[in-house]
């Protein structure tokens, strides 16, 4: 889905409009559902996949999230970014598929998709001014949404360095400059909009109807 870069960028526009009382764990938090743990084999996935009751679709388990941690999403930045990341990557699926096209079945074009992230990330920094530095709480490990998935935190912080590190291997294959902004403008206005219907007990996310195809057919 989205890079981190991109969701950090999508926060930097999102703190422009809204106010955030903690930056810092706001930012954290739309990006933890990447901090895949590698070390762990587990039934749960940190994005809350779920295949639908019929079986022919996926989406992310938003209602839930809502409901669950509707006291933190009203007043812990953690978790109101958590649920964006969601947001984010719902949106990027209808993005990347639907307005763009994309075929993730030919052999590496996944791998390339990720290259051409990797080689947007000095211009999403540069375009969006996003700062370098990342702060984890010491105690991070013990917060509530560990119970969702035994996240990797030492990994992303790696991870996160590498973002800012400068890279010109090869050259853009599918996502372009435009398509980065285009995308981040679009998620920026979702995430506002989400934002302001939390704040009266509603959503403008319908989870089913943003959901994909199961087993789509290959091409």
């Amino acid at each position: 889905m989205a890079s981190r870069v991109m969701h950090l960028a999508v926060a930097a526009e999102i703190m422009k409009q809204v106010l955030i009382n903690d930056n810092n764990r706001f930012r954290l938090g739309i990006i933890l559902p990447d901090a895949y743990n590698r070390n762990v084999q587990t039934a749960n996935n940190s994005h809350l996949k779920y295949t639908t009751a019929d079986g022919t679709k996926k989406t992310y388990k938003l209602d839930w999230f809502r409901k669950t941690y509707s006291e933190q999403l009203k007043n812990d930045d953690l978790y109101l970014g958590y649920y964006l990341h969601l947001i984010q990557d719902t949106i990027f699926r209808y993005f990347v598929y639907s307005l763009h096209n994309w075929d993730p079945y030919p052999k590496g074009n996944t791998e390339r998709l990720h290259n051409d992230y990797r080689l947007l990330n000095n211009y999403v920094i540069d375009r969006y001014k996003l700062p370098d530095s990342l702060i984890i709480p010491d105690r991070i490990k013990e917060e509530s949404i560990f119970y969702i998935y035994p996240f990797g935190i030492e990994q992303l912080s790696v991870d996160f360095k590498t973002d800012f590190e400068p890279y010109s291997n090869g050259t853009a294959f599918f996502f372009t400059e435009e398509m980065t902004d285009e995308f981040i403008k679009m998620a920026t206005e979702k995430c506002v909009k989400e934002i302001m219907a939390l704040h009266n007990g509603e959503s403008i996310i319908d989870e089913l109807k943003w959901a994909w195809d199961n087993n789509p057919p290959m091409k």
